[in-house]
């Protein structure tokens, strides 16, 4: 039942999707609103990389959503070690809301920035690297409601204390997948 959302963040890998203008976004919603009506129907989003980049103060996203919405951050394919402390530190600007950081790099590049990410980052702030199976969860369009409901299922039952990110990919991802995944999480 509503617990269950506590358990499984479904969400989609980013909000600024052109492709979403008309279908999911009306006409006329400006730019600067879709993040607040993304976050009215759905309880996670993934901040791109693209996304994040263009973003001066991160904090100034939590005012647009809900206080139970939550961020994942997409840290850059080319974070070094030198740079990572000022990502960690603009990340950070998310407080609470930040459900998670996934790390997209090579696997020899990903365990060292793995490893600085954890060092930098609260206890409560979960590390995923993209290369690894881990609890990040991913739907590709086309995924059956069966399907769907199999992940879920898995999800619910993983022991991990933080939730399972389930994120909902494509160039645009799907808007109904997303909307099944949230009623079906409802429903279990």
């Amino acid at each position: 039942m509503a617990e269950n959302t506590y358990k499984v963040l479904v969400g989609a890998r980013g909000w600024l999707h052109p492709g979403w203008q008309g279908s999911f976004y009306p006409d006329d919603l400006p730019q600067a609103w879709r993040l607040a009506y993304y976050a009215n129907e759905f309880p996670m989003v993934v901040i791109r990389e693209q996304e994040w980049m263009q973003i001066d103060d991160m904090a100034a996203l939590r005012e647009d959503c809900p206080q139970d919405f939550h961020f994942i951050v997409e840290l850059p394919v080319l974070a070094g070690r030198e740079g990572i402390a000022g990502y960690i530190n603009r990340i950070r600007q998310l407080g609470s809301q930040c459900a998670g950081v996934i790390i997209r790099a090579d696997q020899t590049q990903a365990l060292q920035v793995f490893a600085d990410c954890q060092s930098l980052l609260p206890q409560t702030i979960p590390c995923y690297m993209e290369s690894k199976k881990n609890s990040l969860l991913k739907v590709r369009s086309g995924t059956s409601l069966k399907e769907l409901r199999l992940l879920m299922e898995t999800a619910l039952q993983l022991p991990d204390s933080s939730p399972a990110p389930l994120i909902v990919e494509g160039d645009p991802p799907d808007i109904e997948l997303l909307r099944n995944a949230v009623t079906l999480l409802e429903l279990l």
